[in-house]
């Protein structure tokens, strides 16, 4: 397995952009590559299509919609992590798989506009198995080839993973064979603390409803990695759908 900073490295003066379905993707999974990316030089977009409004709610609204309340934590933790521009969609949360035709389009334009030089998502697994995540990672990595073509510089994909611990507590095994093992990890070293200040954000969602033992800042603490697969743009990637509780 690689380290994703020499990869990073290549990158100075140019721009990345991450893309998921939801608030909270982008701090859990990627809150250690979008502070450090930053810092480093490197122009940062978090794109997220829907402003979560589906699922439950574990704060107090104070008289405003799930979305409105995720929309205000997302831009917090953006704030964050130092994020250059952030996107955000108003596609309808958990119905990305049944209503492609009403956000691929818009996806595609707005990759299309920003250019980055490196796009990261989710497998096609989706890690547990969400069909908003599946359906997204499906239609980026055809937007990615078709970028792929038409770039002049260097260009990728990656997909956010896990280590083998995390995958056991997280991959259900119906969507486990299209889990992509990681090719590069990412040593956060002390910006776990970032990470972990805009995970805190996300209050709404009790910090996503990570399932470990021990407080989440502490697992951080001891284990400041996050894991990510380069996607080969020339190898077909199968998928499936399961049955999932949004």
């Amino acid at each position: 397995m690689e380290s994703l900073t020499g990869h990073l490295e290549r990158l100075k003066g140019k721009k990345i952009m991450v893309v998921f379905p939801h608030p909270d993707d982008e701090s859990m999974m990627t809150g250690g590559l979008l502070y450090i990316a930053g810092r480093m030089g490197i122009y940062t977009v978090v794109v997220t299509l829907t402003r979560g409004g589906a699922g439950k709610i574990h704060i107090h609204p104070k008289g405003k919609s799930l979305a409105q309340v995720r929309e205000h934590e997302l831009r917090m933790a953006c704030s964050r992590l130092g994020v250059n521009r952030l996107i955000i969609g108003d596609f309808s949360d958990g119905k990305l798989k049944n209503e492609r035709n009403s956000w691929s389009s818009w996806l595609k334009k707005t990759i299309f506009k920003e250019r980055p030089s490196m796009i990261i998502t989710y497998d096609h697994s989706g890690l547990t198995g969400h069909p908003d995540h599946i359906a997204l990672s499906k239609e980026t990595l055809k937007i990615a080839r078709y970028l792929n073509t038409r770039a002049k510089d260097e260009f990728s994909l990656f997909w956010v993973s896990l280590d083998r611990r995390l995958k056991r507590m997280f991959v259900p095994s119906e969507v486990s064979q299209f889990f992509c093992t990681p090719t590069h990890y990412l040593d956060i070293g002390i910006a776990w603390v970032r990470k972990w200040m805009a995970v805190k954000c996300h209050r709404s969602q009790r910090f996503a409803q990570i399932k470990l033992r021990f407080p989440l800042w502490l697992f951080l603490s001891k284990n400041h990695f996050e894991w990510y697969y380069k996607v080969d743009l020339d190898k077909k990637y199968s998928s499936k759908y399961m049955n999932f509780d949004i």
